[in-house]
C-alpha cells in the first residue's frame, strides 16, 4: 500500500479558521491543554523532548499520560522504553492498552519481559490490555515473544486474566504472522480445523501471510469452508507460486478457485479471480469470462486482469470484445486494453486508436502505457508520447516500457538518459530508476544535476530516484565510489527535505553520514497551534466536536460519509480538513482502486505522482483495519501528505502500518461501487 513521497515545507494550517466554531470546553482545565501541547509538538517534530515527555508520563491527568505514552511510541526513540515500562502498572487501567501499544511501536526487545510479566501479574490486566500486549509482543518479535505467543495458542501460558481466554487465542493467531520464521506454524495448522469460526479465519489469514508450504493442505481445504472469511483468505493465499512451493496439484487448486469465482460472497469471488490469474493458463480464461459481465462493479475489472494473465485465444477475443463494445467502467476498459498490450500486440494495435488520439489524458496515458509494451519509445505506429503536452502521459509511456523489459536494456537505458531532464517529475523519477539498473561513470554529472533540480519538485521522488542511481554507481567499483564521494557527496548541501534524509538513513549510509539525521524537523507550527489542536481534538476525547464528518461525492456513484478520529490522529485530521477547506480534493479522480482491498485518492495529478508539497508525520494508533476505514497513503514512515485511502473490507495485514483517521458511516454500498478513474465531484465538511 504505497503512495508517492512528498516534499515537506512549512504547513500553513490556518488554525484560527480551521478550528473556528469549536465550542468552549466546559470545565476544561487549561493545565491539561498546556501539558498536551508540548507532547503533540514533540511527536510532530519527532524530537525526544525529555522534560515534557517525562512530565507527561507523571501527569495526574489520565488523558495526558495516555498521549505521552503514544508520543513516546510514535517518536521511536528507545529511551522511551524506560518511561513506558513503569506505566504498565499505572493506577488507571485505561492507560495500559496505550502503553502496551506504544511499546509495540518501539519494537525494543527490552520490553518483552515486562510485557510478558504483565500478562501473569496481579491485578490481572483488562482484556483490552492483554490483547494489546499480545500484539506488541508479535511486533517486537524474537524467541521469547514467539514462545509466549505459542503458549497462548496452546493454552499453556501462565495468564492472570481468566475471562474470555478464547479472545487472546484469537489475538495470538491473527498477530503470529509478524514473527516470521519464528511463527508457531505447526500450532496454527493444528487449529485450522477448530469449530471456532472467529479463530479459524484468523488462523487461515496468518497461514496465508506466512506462505508456509506445510500449510498447503489446510489452505486448500479452507477453500470449501462454511465461513466466508475463511474462504476469502484461503483463496487469497493459493497463488501459483505458493501452490508450487507447497507441492499442491495445480489442477485441483484451479478447480476450487474457479468454483470460488461463483461464490455467494463478493470478496471470495474477487480473490479467487486474483489468484487464478497467477497460474497463467489459457484454459482458465474460458471458465471465468462470464465474470466480465458481473453486475458488481469491480468484479469485471478483476476478471479482465485474470483473463489477461491467463492468455490464449479466448482471452484475446473476450478482451477485444470489451474494448470494442466500449461498455462498462473506464477501469474495465483500461484493464482490457492493457491486457491486450501484454498478450496480443496486434489486437492492441487494432483497438487502441481512439485511446491514442483521445482528448482526455487518462485515455492517452492508458494507450501510452500499452504502447510501452508493444512498441516503446518513438515509433511510426504511434505519436511520440514523450513529447505529449501532458507529462502524465509521458510518465505512463515510460512506465509501460520499464515494466515490459527486465534488466539493463540498452534502448531503455538510452531513452532514460535522454529523459533525465524532462519537465515532469514522474518521467524524471522513472528515468533515474532505470539508470540505476546499470549506471555508467558518465552518468555522475547528469544524476547530480537531476538531484539538484528535484529540490524544486512538489514531491521528492525524483530526488530519491537520483540518489538510488548514484548509490548504484558508487557500488560499481572503488573508483566510482571515490568519484561519487568527491563530485557529489562532498559538494551536496544537507537536503531541506527530511524525507530525502530519511531515505538516506535507511538506504545509503554514506549520504546519511554527510547530511546528518532526518529528525527533528521544523514543523512550522507554534505552541499555540498545538494548544488549539489539543483543545479541539484531544483534551476531551468524548466530545462530538472531536469527530467531525466529511462527505465524499463521486459522480454517478453517490455520497460517502466519513467520521474523522480527532482524538486518535489530531494532526492528521487537521491536515485533512485543511485540504478539504482548500477544495484540494474537488474534481479529482479515484487514482487507484484494488478490488476488495483499497480505493485511493488525494493525488492532485490523478496518476499517483502528486501531493500537496509537504509531508506529515504518522500517527499510528490502536484503531484497526477491521472494515471500511480511512487512512493515509505512504511510501515509507512519515511520508504522508494528501493521498489517502479507504479500505474495501477488513485488511488486518495493514494494522500498525498506516495512520487510521476515520471510518465510513452507515452502509458502504456507495464506496463499493467506486471504480478506478471515477471522478470525485467534491469533498466537503458538514456545517460547523
Amino acid at each position: 500500500m504505497s503512495a508517492m513521497r512528498r516534499r515537506p515545507r512549512v504547513l500553513a494550517v490556518g488554525l484560527a479558521v480551521l478550528l473556528a466554531g469549536a465550542a468552549p470546553l466546559a470545565a476544561q482545565s487549561a493545565a491539561v491543554v498546556e501539558a498536551l501541547a508540548p507532547l503533540l509538538q514533540a511527536q510532530d517534530s519527532r524530537q525526544y523532548a525529555a522534560g515534557p515527555l517525562e512530565a507527561g508520563t507523571l501527569s495526574p491527568e489520565p488523558i495526558v499520560r495516555r498521549v505521552a505514552a503514544l508520543s513516546l511510541g510514535r517518536i521511536g526513540d528507545l529511551r522511551g522504553t524506560a518511561l513506558l515500562v513503569p506505566m504498565l502498572q499505572d493506577q488507571d487501567s485505561t492507560i495500559h492498552p496505550a502503553v502496551a501499544f506504544a511499546l509495540g511501536l518501539l519494537r525494543d526487545t527490552a520490553a518483552v519481559t515486562p510485557l510478558s510479566d504483565r500478562l501473569s501479574s496481579m491485578p490481572p490486566p483488562t482484556l483490552e490490555t492483554a490483547r494489546e500486549i499480545v500484539t506488541a509482543l508479535a511486533r517486537i518479535g524474537g524467541p521469547s515473544a514467539a514462545d509466549l505467543l505459542t503458549r497462548v495458542l496452546t493454552g499453556t501460558a501462565n495468564l492472570s486474566i481468566a475471562q474470555y481466554p478464547e479472545v487472546l487465542v484469537r489475538q495470538a493467531a491473527i498477530e503470529s504472522w509478524r514473527l516470521g520464521p519464528l511463527s508457531p506454524t505447526r500450532q496454527l495448522i493444528s487449529l485450522a480445523q477448530t469449530d471456532d469460526d472467529e479463530l479459524r479465519w484468523r488462523v487461515i489469514f496468518a497461514l496465508g501471510q506466512l506462505r508456509e508450504p506445510a500449510a498447503g493442505p489446510a489452505l486448500l481445504g479452507a477453500l470449501q469452508d462454511k465461513h466466508p472469511l475463511v474462504r476469502l483468505y484461503s483463496a487469497k493465499a493459493l497463488t501459483a507460486p505458493y501452490a508450487a512451493a507447497a507441492g499442491l496439484d495445480a489442477g485441483s487448486v484451479i478447480q476450487l478457485l474457479v468454483r470460488g469465482t461463483r461464490d455467494e460472497n463478493t470478496s471470495v469471488r474477487i480473490n479467487s479471480l486474483r489468484s487464478l490469474g497467477t497460474y497463467g493458463r489459457p484454459a482458465v480464461a474460458d471458465q471465468i469470462v462470464s465474470q466480465l459481465s458481473d453486475p458488481v462493479a469491480n468484479i469485471p475489472v478483476e476478471a479482465a486482469s485474470a483473463v489477461a494473465q491467463s492468455g490464449g485465444a479466448v482471452a484475446v477475443a473476450q478482451l477485444s470484445r470489451v474494448v470494442r463494445e466500449g461498455k462498462g467502467s473506464f477501469a474495465l476498459q483500461q484493464e482490457a486494453l492493457l491486457g491486450l498490450a501484454r498478450i496480443s500486440p496486434d489486437s492492441f494495435r487494432a483497438l487502441s486508436g481512439a485511446w491514442t488520439s483521445s482528448a482526455r489524458w487518462p485515455e492517452r496515458a492508458t494507450a501510452a502505457e500499452g504502447w510501452g509494451w508493444v512498441a516503446p519509445g518513438p515509433d511510426v505506429s504511434h505519436p511520440d508520447f514523450f513529447a505529449d503536452p501532458d507529462g502524465r502521459v509521458a510518465a505512463a509511456a515510460l512506465q509501460g516500457w520499464v515494466q515490459a523489459v527486465q534488466g539493463p536494456d540498452p534502448a531503455l537505458l538510452a531513452a532514460a538518459r535522454r529523459l533525465l531532464a524532462h519537465q515532469d517529475v514522474g518521467v524524471r523519477t522513472l528515468a533515474a530508476e532505470t539508470i540505476a539498473r546499470a549506471p555508467l561513470s558518465t552518468d555522475l554529472a547528469p544524476l547530480s544535476a537531476a538531484f539538484q533540480r528535484a529540490a524544486g519538485d512538489s514531491v521528492p521522488d525524483a530526488a530519491i530516484a537520483s540518489l538510488l542511481a548514484l548509490r548504484s554507481l558508487a557500488s560499481a567499483s572503488d573508483e566510482d565510489a571515490a568519484e561519487v564521494a568527491r563530485q557529489f557527496l562532498a559538494l551536496s548541501a544537507r537536503p531541506l527535505n527530511y524525507v530525502v534524509r530519511l531515505w538516506a538513513e535507511s538506504a545509503w549510509p554514506a549520504a546519511a553520514q554527510r547530511w546528518g539525521p532526518a529528525f527533528p524537523i521544523q514543523t512550522g507550527r507554534t505552541i499555540e497551534d498545538y494548544r488549539e489542536i489539543a483543545r479541539r481534538f484531544v483534551a476531551v476525547p468524548e466530545s462530538p466536536d472531536a469527530y467531525p464528518h466529511v462527505f465524499i461525492e463521486t459522480d454517478q456513484r453517490g455520497v460517502i460519509e466519513v467520521e474523522l478520529f480527532g482524538p486518535e490522529a489530531p494532526l492528521t485530521v487537521v491536515n485533512f480538513l485543511t485540504l478539504v477547506d482548500r477544495r484540494f480534493f474537488d474534481r479529482g479522480r479515484w487514482q487507484r482502486v484494488i478490488p476488495d482491498v483499497v480505493a485511493r485518492d488525494g493525488d492532485p495529478r490523478g496518476d499517483g505522482w502528486g501531493g500537496p508539497g509537504y509531508a506529515i508525520r504518522d500517527e499510528i494508533n490502536q484503531r484497526r483495519f477491521d472494515g471500511f476505514v480511512l487512512a493515509m497513503g505512504l511510501s515509507g514512515p512519515d511520508t504522508g501528505g494528501s493521498q489517502w485511502f479507504l479500505t474495501l473490507g477488513q485488511q488486518p495485514q495493514l494494522d500498525g502500518r498506516y495512520t487510521i483517521f476515520g471510518r465510513v458511516v452507515g452502509t458502504p454500498a456507495t464506496l463499493l461501487r467506486v471504480t478506478e478513474g471515477d471522478q470525485i465531484r467534491l469533498v466537503r465538511r458538514s456545517s460547523p
